[in-house]
């Protein structure tokens, strides 16, 4: 889904320092739309990025976060590496795709999907940006992506 934009592209250096960034971010803060129309921020793993255009992370199918973004695809995601942070809108979508699970699988997540990369309970879901709000180097702006 194309997203209108009244923010300029992201420069191609900025791109990149953002692309580190989230590379070097084992955890990210996501933020779904409640019931009730609130946003609700939680902090998940990591799992892949593909350049900038989807953040991947895994839950469980009947968690929180899973029917809020079924619901309000929606949703936010926060980074910060020591002094510097982006905040990225966006949307999610849920991921059926056996062979990008599996290739996204980690050793870890053997405590929370029992029967591996191929649990019923393994559902992905990949964040799909649009917008980045960045304070880099004490600098701030807002970017179409």
């Amino acid at each position: 889904m194309d997203i209108p934009s009244q923010h300029p592209r992201i420069p191609q250096e900025l791109r990149e320092r953002v692309r580190k960034m989230l590379a070097e971010s084992a955890t990210i803060n996501i933020a779904s739309i409640s019931e009730d129309g609130f946003p609700r921020p939680c902090v998940v793993s990591r799992l892949g990025i593909a350049d900038l255009n989807s953040i991947y992370f895994s839950t469980f199918p009947e968690s929180n976060k899973a029917r809020h973004f079924r619901a309000n695809t929606k949703a936010g995601v926060c980074i910060k590496v020591e002094y510097d942070s982006v905040t990225f809108l966006g949307t999610m979508a849920v991921i059926e795709d056996q062979d990008l699970k599996e290739r996204l699988w980690e050793d870890w997540m053997i405590r929370h999907f029992l029967l591996g990369p191929k649990d019923p309970d393994y559902c992905l879901f990949a964040f799909r940006p649009h917008t980045a709000t960045t304070w880099i180097d004490k600098q701030a702006g807002t970017y179409s992506l």
